[in-house]
């Protein structure tokens, strides 16, 4: 089939005229999207879920939400942890960020080792002689000590989502590879006795 030049003329018409009111249409959506960042302050954030407008999220690894302008409800939420509920308002073609800031649904504190799980160390004999708290008090190093019982360090970390605390590194010998940003990691050995940790 043969078009004339007039239909021709029409047609491409039409197209420039649909593919300018597209451009238009997306010009319009931005003036009035913005962009939300949620900035969870954890130091590991896993395992959290947000909602804009009690709708789940989609999963983004920046945690970056395209959104209408107007108001809108963010709540984060992670297991052990008290929810964040806010209210952000949303302004075309800017960016806000978010700070969602959790807090533990209880004390991490420890008071004695059998709040601890420790794997392959029989600490019955045991009890705690030293806390070094950090990381907001989620990990800690503690010494422990009994009669007749040599010295020993542990390295725990609080599991929220769990409410207690299990071993990481205990007496032994102990192999961590340190990442560095594309490089190939550097294996660092940690020797873990007497009451000391000993990078090797």
């Amino acid at each position: 089939m043969k078009l004339s030049n007039r239909t021709l003329v029409l047609l491409t018409v039409f197209i420039v005229l649909l593919l300018g009111g597209i451009k238009i249409v997306q010009s319009y959506i931005n003036l009035h999207t913005g962009t939300v960042t949620v900035v969870i302050n954890l130091t590991d954030a896993s395992g959290s879920t947000i909602q804009i407008d009690g709708q789940p999220a989609a999963s983004q690894p920046d945690r970056s939400y395209k959104l209408r302008d107007g108001q809108h409800r963010i709540q984060v939420t992670k297991p052990g942890y008290k929810d964040f509920s806010g209210v952000v308002t949303v302004v075309g073609n800017k960016s806000t960020i978010v700070n969602a800031q959790l807090s533990l649904t209880t004390n991490p504190i420890l008071t004695s080792l059998q709040q601890v799980s420790v794997i392959g160390f029989d600490t019955s004999s045991y009890q705690i002689t030293k806390i070094d708290y950090f990381d907001d008090k989620l990990w800690a190093i503690i010494g422990i000590g009994g009669i007749n019982t040599d010295p020993a360090t542990i390295v725990i970390k609080y599991d929220a989502a769990k409410g207690h605390w299990q071993s990481i590194l205990g007496p032994g010998t102990h192999f961590y590879a340190a990442d560095k940003n594309g490089l190939p990691p550097d294996i660092v050995e940690i020797l873990v006795k007497r009451g000391l940790i000993e990078e090797g």
